[in-house]
């Protein structure tokens, strides 16, 4: 009878639909090639700028494209996948430097974390620093994170595919400093 009553509940199990649930990407191997695109506006105590972004990230390159404002035309950085760094301006002109961070800091004189961007844009914590604090939605998504000095706020997420991604994130440094990045389309 026993017998039965298990081969019952295995067919009747064979029998059942169940619901494809989208999957929670936690890790950045899940999500190391992608392309954003949308708008990024840095706000410090004395003013505000903004300007238009392409970023199209591969694994460990990337090149991200800033357009518009900024006090600038088009620059463009991009990350080899031997490390080499390099911005270069509209006009042609070619800068290096140890990291992209830095790069953008010559160009804009903004002190943008753009090393670890690459994986709050996606949702993920940078891990080269401790996390201080974080706050997850039911889904597992960050919806607060402090890192190396940076507040983060994810106030939306869109699901692409099987994951979830950004569409805002406000990143806020000792309140003197703000970025809001708006994420206009995933591809």
């Amino acid at each position: 009878m026993r017998t039965i009553v298990i081969i019952l509940c295995i067919s009747l199990a064979a029998c059942t639909k169940f619901a494809v649930q989208p999957q929670y990407i936690s890790n950045y191997a899940d999500k190391s090639s992608w392309i954003a695109q949308g708008k990024i506006g840095i706000y410090n105590k004395d003013k505000g700028e903004s300007a238009n972004f392409h970023w199209h990230q591969q694994a460990n390159s990337f090149n991200l494209t800033l357009y518009g404002n900024f006090g600038f035309g088009a620059h463009e950085i991009k990350q080899t996948a031997n490390n080499k760094i390099y911005l270069k301006t509209q006009d042609g002109k070619k800068m290096r430097a140890n990291s992209a961070q830095e790069l953008i800091y010559k160009a804009t004189e903004q002190n943008i974390p753009i090393d670890s961007l690459k994986y709050w844009l996606v949702g993920l914590a940078d891990p080269n620093y401790p996390i201080i604090a974080s706050e997850k939605d039911k889904q597992g998504n960050y919806i607060y994170l402090l890192q190396n000095g940076w507040e983060l706020s994810y106030p939306k997420y869109n699901q692409y595919s099987a994951n979830y991604y950004p569409m805002r994130i406000y990143l806020n440094y000792n309140e003197e400093f703000k970025v809001k990045l708006v994420i206009n389309s995933w591809l």
